[in-house]
This record gives structure tokens, C-alpha cells and sequence, in this order.
């Protein structure tokens, strides 16, 4: 009978402590335990020693009673919401981890596209004119050091565009940049300046090897480039021949800015074009009649007296 009837108070306590856990209800169902546990340990040692209890067996009884009444509240209150905390905060971390991932991403992407032409994948000419200020300051710290820089012009795209839209056009552009990058070496700089035009930066180059560079370039891209039309009358893929423009303008000591460079090369360049198709001219300080400061890449070209050329 006292068995049955403490196996249905027991439930009932651990339910109340345990089921909505608030201040009095942990309060009430920890009493009730300890208090029912108590009585039954208190039966149960009756029976065994019906003359009394041994001395130490009333602090023994009450330390066990103390330790089963502090450790489930000890449970509720610290322990069970320490880890609900230490699992929301590797949650949390998981999510910063995550939106600082992201955010690096985008800071990558935002980098690569301010210095970065998005339809060839070259170097723009803002990449372009830092790389440029970095070999004249080098230069004027370094005597010996040498650098060279080739201006190329493509002749041709308008005639892609008017005849295979710009589809046409920008697929020749990726395609000359290409056969660009694999005429210089890997430590040199090939960059698109804009439009049809595209900037060469060598390093430790003298305007002899420029010039050789120069022809090698001129040759891969006199070879036929494979277009595809966009129009409806001309729906097949067709080989289309064009050629370039280059200027070549090497170090001197006489160079105090990056603009000046570009000066010089944009001289020769607009005079290879004067000398006709394929051509490539070496800047010389003679060719430069206009003393007046100018665009690099500009529509206004200074006159120029071309130099014979090398083809």
C-alpha cells in the first residue's frame, strides 16, 4: 500500500519541477521530492534498525537529502541554460562566419571590377596608370632600369560592328586580347585602355625587344578571326581579317610622369597610323611638334613624322 501509493506521488512531484519551470513550481516540486524521499529512506531505515538509528546516519541522510534537492535545481537553473547559450553562440558564430565569408566575396569582386575590363578580363586603364607610375618611379630611383611600353590600336572593329553587330565586336575584342596576352610574358602588363585600343607594359625591356614583341603581335592578329554574325542574313560563322596600329615608347630619364609616357606612345601610335595598316613606329623626340600637354587615347592625335617602320 505505502509502495503504490509513492510510485504515484513521485510522477506527480518530477512533473511539476520539471514541466513549466517557474521559481515556485521548481520550489514546490524539489520540496516535494525531498520531502517524499525523505519519509521512504526514513520507512525503509525503521525497518532495518527497529532499536534506533546509528549516530552518523542522521548527518549521512541529510547530506544525500541536500545534494538530491540543490542538484536538479542546480541543473534548471545554471547548467541547462549555460549550454542553451553556448549552442546559441556557436550558432551565432556560424552566421558571422558566414556574412564575413560573404562580404569578403563581394570586396573581392567589387576590386577585381574597378580594376578589371569585365568583357576581356584584362587590366583596365586605371590598373593600367598605377602599374605605369610604379616602373617611372622605379626608373628614376634605378638608373639601369629599362621598361618599354607599346600602344595598340586595332583597325577593323567598326566594320565587325556595322557588319556582325557588337556581338560580333566584342567577340573580336576577347579574341585580340587573348592573342595579345600570349605574345608578351607573364610579368608583363597587358591592359585594355578602352574602345579598340589596348595598352603593353614590359618590364626590363628596351625598345628593341618592344619592337620585336611589336611584330609578333602584328602577325597573330593579321590571322583570321572567327565571328559569328548576329544579323539574320548572315547567320554563319565567318573569318574576318584585320590588323593594328602600334607606337612603342621606351624609358628615358628624361620622363618625369606617367603622362608622359602615354604622350610619346600616343605620338608614334597616331603616327603608325598615318604610315597605314600593320605599321609600328618607335617614338623619337622629333616627332613630337606639339608641345601642348594631350590625352592619351585620345581622338586628337599631335602631328607625327612616322619612322620607317618594321613589318
Amino acid at each position: 500500500m505505502l509502495m503504490r501509493w509513492f510510485s504515484r506521488l513521485w510522477p506527480k512531484a518530477t512533473l511539476v519541477a520539471f514541466s513549466a519551470v517557474t521559481p515556485v513550481r521548481l520550489a514546490i516540486g524539489i520540496l516535494a521530492i525531498v520531502f517524499t524521499v525523505e519519509w521512504a529512506i526514513m520507512v525503509i531505515l525503521a525497518a532495518i534498525f527497529p532499536h534506533g538509528l546509528p549516530t552518523y546516519t542522521g548527518a549521512a541522510l541529510d547530506s544525500c537529502l541536500l545534494t538530491m534537492a540543490i542538484a536538479p535545481a542546480i541543473w534548471v537553473i545554471v547548467v541547462r541554460p549555460l549550454r542553451a547559450d553556448a549552442q546559441h553562440l556557436a550558432y551565432l558564430n556560424r552566421k558571422l562566419n558566414s556574412v564575413l565569408s560573404q562580404r569578403e566575396v563581394v570586396e573581392q569582386r567589387l576590386r577585381h571590377r574597378a580594376d578589371y575590363d569585365s568583357l576581356t578580363g584584362l587590366p583596365n586603364r586605371s590598373f593600367c596608370m598605377k602599374q605605369l607610375e610604379k616602373a617611372v618611379r622605379r626608373l628614376r630611383a634605378r638608373g639601369g632600369y629599362r621598361f618599354a611600353i607599346l600602344f595598340v590600336e586595332l583597325d577593323g572593329l567598326k566594320f565587325v560592328n556595322d557588319n556582325f553587330g557588337h556581338a560580333g565586336g566584342d567577340a573580336l575584342l576577347i579574341a585580340a586580347a587573348q592573342r595579345l596576352q600570349g605574345s608578351v610574358r607573364g610579368e608583363d602588363l597587358v591592359a585594355r585602355w578602352g574602345g579598340d585600343e589596348f595598352m603593353l607594359v614590359l618590364g626590363d625591356a628596351d625598345e628593341r625587344a618592344a619592337s620585336s614583341v611589336a611584330q609578333r603581335i602584328v602577325a597573330k592578329l593579321a590571322a583570321a578571326f572567327p565571328i559569328r554574325s548576329s544579323t539574320a542574313d548572315m547567320p554563319q560563322t565567318h573569318d574576318v581579317h584585320v590588323s593594328c596600329s602600334i607606337g612603342i615608347c621606351g624609358s628615358s630619364a628624361d620622363y618625369a610622369s606617367s603622362e608622359q609616357v602615354l604622350r610619346s606612345a600616343d605620338i608614334a601610335m597616331g603616327a603608325a597610323k598615318k604610315a597605314g595598316r600593320g605599321q609600328i613606329v618607335i617614338f623619337e623626340a622629333a616627332m613630337d611638334t606639339d608641345k601642348m600637354p594631350s590625352q592619351a587615347g585620345g581622338n586628337l592625335r599631335p602631328a607625327a613624322h612616322p619612322l620607317a617602320s618594321e613589318s
